[in-house]
Order: C-alpha cells, then structure tokens, then sequence
C-alpha cells in the first residue's frame, strides 16, 4: 500500500541533495579563499602567507554544519514516510484473514509444539519432586536433631476449617 506522505520523502531527498550540494559548495568556497588570499599575499609580499590556510576553516565549518542539518532533516523525513508504510502494511494484514495453512503443515506445527511443551513438564515435574526429596530430608534432619513446634500453615488451617464445616 501506498503511503499517504509521498510529498514528504520528496522533501526528505531535496534535503538530502542539498546537503551534498552545501558540502561540496563549501569545500570547494573554502578552497577557493585559501587560494585567493595566497595569491593575494604573495601578490603583496612578495611570499607565501602560512596563516592564509585559517581563512578557509569558518567556510568548511559552515559547510560541514549544513551538511549535517539537511542530512539529519532529510534521513528525518524519510524515516517517517517509512514508519508510515509500515504501519499501513500492518494494519492491512491484521485486517485481511490470512490464507489457511496446509492441514498438513498445522497438524505438524502444533504435534511439534506439543511435544516440545510435554518434554518441558516432564523436566519440571522431575525438578520439583527432586526439590520435594531434598525438602523432606531436610525436615527429617531437622525434626531428629531438635523437635520443634511447628505452627500449622494458613493452608492447613484453611483446611480444618473446611473439613469442620462439612462434618
């Protein structure tokens, strides 16, 4: 699907070309005042200035500036055009159903999917009776080494409550 703001990814690439076109502009400005005072300097004195290569640096800044300001602009511009054809096409395919899958490949996908999610409880249901044999013999250790007396949980209260009400 086409996207609404096309005018803006036209403007995005006009910024873009302008930014190239500064910076060559500049650089070529910049050159062209470090040769124009060279010349001039040794035009007036005879030799060669070696500060005349500072009067180029203010005009490749200002091109280096705008380069990057109609770099960031255009990139700007296009990455929105962008984001906006990608949030149609998305909308679009959430709200046409997609074509039915083979029987074949859904049987197979889901039996796939199965198996993997029966293996992971069988690994769970073996981690935690391991935790339960390693929980009871703790208790058997502690209950040899120091009978102490153990509250009921809320559980187990729960539970005498309930058996209380049903008798």
């Amino acid at each position: 699907m086409k996207s609404r703001y096309q005018s803006l990814r036209v403007f995005g690439t006009l910024a873009l070309i302008l930014a190239w076109v500064l910076l060559i502009l500049g650089i070529l400005a910049a050159v062209g005042t470090w040769l124009g005072l060279n010349n001039l300097a040794q035009q007036l004195t005879g030799q060669q200035a070696g500060w005349v290569i500072f009067s180029a640096v203010p005009g490749l800044l200002f091109a280096i500036m705008g380069f990057i300001q109609f770099y960031i602009v255009g990139k700007a511009l296009h990455l929105l055009v962008d984001l906006d054809a990608t949030t149609l096409d998305v909308q679009q395919k959430v709200q046409t159903p997609a074509a039915a899958a083979p029987a074949s490949d859904v049987v197979g996908d889901i039996s796939g999917e199965l198996k993997r999610q029966a293996k992971l409880i069988a690994s769970n249901l073996e981690a935690t009776q391991a935790l339960q044999q390693q929980l009871s013999s703790i208790q058997a250790r502690i209950g040899s080494a120091a009978p102490a007396i153990v509250a009921p949980t809320a559980v187990q209260q729960a539970a005498e409550a309930v058996a209380d009400l049903a008798s």
